[in-house]
């Protein structure tokens, strides 16, 4: 092998030279060496050696020297004084620092970020660029009411983000039963057309469109589906929560980011834009549509202009103030009366409600009085009579199906967006199709946005938003979700996980050969004997 003394080195294979040229890679050896023997013989002095199996390397010049071959390899200078990118040229052994150019760029699952760029990804990852290197993490997410938002923002959700962020305020339209409307500044009316409407549009980057039907009544109309176009993209929430994009139907939860995502909870689908809007659609007649106050003055349709003043939501695209709920909805039409498009009854909620048969009303007002007595405590935040309105005249209209749920929702989610939580009672999320068929589950308006199962249930690196919740079912304290999320179990009573059956079989490995040793010594104290 190497002698460090005489700076030699007599080589009888090939396979020796392979392990001289890695270790001098890795530094095992000095820059220069001396190789002798058969397969490094030379006679011309100072000749440059071509050996074929240093063939491509740079890194490594050999010369004859008194009818031996001394190869040297080139020691590269520190790399962490370049300002610039570092890059490496054919031909050359080490990397040349270019400081001309800034910090090289990355290139992560055909995007490009500039150096010191970080961005979400999926599976609750953060990545960063650092010149020219992609480099992912876990998120961590903060302590439970640790962030502190600066004015004008509050926490909420971006795509790809797995723990709350400061987004923009929003300003909140919605949409429900046969249907109602909330404008963003607070205007409520109602309007029962069959057809395609613009509910908002900043006409440049994106475009809510509603699709609504005849159902259950003659007279009323509820949401069929929702249609939205976000730049590039046209996503459409079908009823029973399935979703096409871009004409294809996709499993979810989808993820475009940085755009979009599209998630689905335990009765509602939500997506969160990277321009700050947010709709979330129940499958049925509920629509939520939340749009950044940096639109304010920029949006129109059926929810209004967004400019602070409910009194002039009504105003046309001309420019005109509409007489009438029926006019203002009617002037957002995007269909034609030929494509199934039947024109909206003229007859407001009220008159409807007056020409409500005795029982009906009767039963309206007991299965609508939630909003009055269990919601009471939120009747100083948000005046419950539209809502009551809206929802005893749907159970007057309709007949075969919980009409008085979606305003009860409406109504709830309001008051949610106050900061105020209401106390549904023991049976009302039942009666309102929200219950949870998961055995040992229970359905809560605030339910973690991610919750404990048997393979997490140990795990602290889980990111996981305890401040961020929807509705939908969780465990009960005391109880998590199996790997299947299909009930509830006690922790104890989890599978054993992969990473515990393996430490237990390494003490029980470590014990035997113990014990082993221990047996041997007596026998070998017993033999002395």
């Amino acid at each position: 092998m190497f002698d460090s003394r005489q700076g030699n080195l007599r080589l009888s294979s090939s396979l020796a030279f392979l392990l001289l040229i890695s270790s001098v890679a890795g530094g095992g050896v000095a820059p220069g060496f001396k190789i002798q023997g058969s397969l490094a013989s030379c006679t011309v002095e100072n000749a440059v050696i071509e050996l074929p199996i240093l063939a491509g390397n740079p890194c490594f010049v050999c010369r004859c020297k008194n009818k031996s071959v001394e190869c040297s390899r080139e020691v590269c200078p520190r790399t962490n004084a370049c300002k610039g990118t570092l890059k490496r040229e054919k031909g050359k052994c080490c990397p040349v620092c270019n400081e001309n150019q800034g910090p090289a760029s990355c290139t992560h699952q055909g995007r490009t970020y500039k150096h010191n760029d970080s961005w979400f990804a999926k599976e609750c990852k953060i990545c960063f660029c650092t010149n020219g290197t992609v480099s992912c993490q876990l998120q961590k997410c903060s302590p439970k009411n640790s962030l502190r938002c600066p004015e004008g923002k509050a926490p909420g959700l971006v795509p790809g983000a797995c723990c709350l962020q400061c987004v923009e305020k929003t300003g909140v339209c919605t949409s429900y039963g046969d249907p109602h409307y909330r404008t963003f500044d607070g205007q409520m009316f109602n309007f029962h057309g069959t057809c395609r409407y613009q509910l908002t549009s900043d006409n440049a980057n994106f475009t809510i469109r509603m699709r609504n039907d005849r159902r259950y009544t003659k007279v009323y109309a509820w949401s069929k589906a929702l249609a939205i176009h976000l730049v590039d993209s046209s996503i459409v929430l079908h009823k029973d929560l399935q979703v096409k994009v871009n004409k294809s139907d996709v499993k979810l939860p989808y993820y475009h980011l940085p755009y979009f995502q599209i998630t689905k909870g335990s009765f509602t689908i939500t997506l969160v834009s990277n321009m700050g809007v947010q709709v979330q659609w129940d499958g049925k007649g509920f629509i939520e549509i939340r749009v950044p106050k940096s639109l304010m003055g920029k949006v129109d349709g059926l929810c209004g202009n967004f400019n602070g003043n409910s009194k002039d939501d009504f105003n046309l695209k001309n420019g005109r103030r509409a007489t009438s709920a029926q006019e203002f909805g009617e002037s957002w039409s995007l269909g034609r009366r030929n494509h199934g498009c039947k024109k909206a009854p003229s007859e407001p909620v009220k008159s409807t409600m007056s020409q409500c048969r005795l029982r009906r009303l009767i039963s309206g007002r007991k299965r609508c009085s939630v909003i009055k007595k269990q919601f009471a405590n939120c009747h100083g935040k948000v005046k419950p009579d539209a809502y009551y309105s809206s929802c005893v005249s749907a159970v007057c209209q309709c007949t075969g199906r919980r009409c008085e749920c979606d305003a009860v929702l409406a109504y709830k989610n309001k008051c949610k967006s106050e900061g105020i939580t209401v106390n549904w009672g023991r049976n009302w999320k039942t009666y309102c199709g929200v219950s949870c068929a998961v055995k040992g589950a229970v359905f809560d308006d605030c339910a973690p946005a991610c919750q404990r199962t048997c393979d997490n249930k140990d795990d602290v690196s889980v990111p996981c938003p305890s401040s961020s919740c929807v509705p939908g079912c969780l465990c009960p304290v005391g109880t998590v979700w199996n790997s299947q999320r299909t009930k509830c179990i006690h922790p104890e009573k989890c599978p054993p996980q992969l990473s515990s059956i393996q430490g237990k079989l390494r003490r029980a490995a470590v014990s035997l050969k113990r014990s082993h040793k221990w047996m041997i010594r007596q026998l070998k104290n017993n033999d002395g004997r």
